[in-house]
């Protein structure tokens, strides 16, 4: 079950990127993606490695301090600087 989860989460992904990215943007996008989730899997494996041997009062502590830190995290604008939101703006028209 877990496989065929990932397996859809992973073509939704590329669904949404195909879709989404400019086709003169796309490789530069998926090489970051491949970046994002193969180059950086060491530095996981050895964040990994560092919380298995930590105690469970140094887990739940780490966890408190990160879900607070993440909550006062301010949230990103809506619309860029200068643009419009997607509902200001004319429609186009289609003929």
């Amino acid at each position: 079950m877990r496989g065929f989860l990932i397996g859809f989460g992973v073509a939704l992904w590329e669904a949404m990127m195909m879709e989404l990215v400019p086709g003169r943007l796309l490789s530069r996008v998926v090489s970051l993606d491949y970046f994002g989730s193969y180059g950086l899997m060491p530095v996981g494996l050895a964040l990994s490695r560092g919380i298995c041997f930590a105690e469970p009062a140094e887990l739940i502590g780490g966890g408190a301090d990160l879900s607070a830190l993440s909550s006062s995290w301010p949230a990103p604008p809506l619309a860029p600087c200068g643009g419009t939101s997607p509902s200001s703006r004319p429609a186009r028209r289609v003929r």
